[in-house]
């Protein structure tokens, strides 16, 4: 099982985005073409069960994602800027639900503030919230 501390590395050692991850022969950027996601929008992931703690991070929708084992939501589970939620399994004991935003702001625990899509202040990974 990949650690949240494995995760958000990878989170910040992909910031400049190579090419896209493969998952299952399907290329993420591919698939956001087809749900329609542009570069701009942005996920933000809960997952409450990693370390028995509610933790977040944010994966920029720019034909990339951040880590191999997220599993995407469909666009008629959660409408781009709904604020729906939608349950989704990661692993055995993991439940993850995520937004789409298309105009946020975002805060980290240090009270730095960025905005889509700069993603310039990923230092409180582990306490970032954001709403628009």
């Amino acid at each position: 099982m990949v650690s949240f501390k494995a995760l958000a590395a990878l989170f910040l050692a992909s910031s400049a985005c190579a090419a896209p991850v493969e998952t299952e022969g399907t290329s993420i950027a591919r698939d956001l073409a087809k749900r329609g996601d542009v570069p701009g929008d942005v996920w933000v992931c809960y997952d409450y069960d990693w370390q028995g703690k509610c933790s977040n991070f944010i994966v920029p929708v720019n034909g990339c994602v951040n880590f191999q084992d997220y599993y995407p939501f469909r666009p008629e589970d959660l409408p781009a800027g709904s604020g729906r939620r939608t349950p989704r399994s990661i692993g055995p004991a993991h439940n993850m639900w995520c937004l789409v935003y298309r105009d946020f702001w975002c805060h980290d625990q240090f009270g730095g503030t960025f905005s889509n899509p700069g993603f310039n202040r990923i230092d409180g990974v582990k306490s970032i919230h954001c709403w628009y």
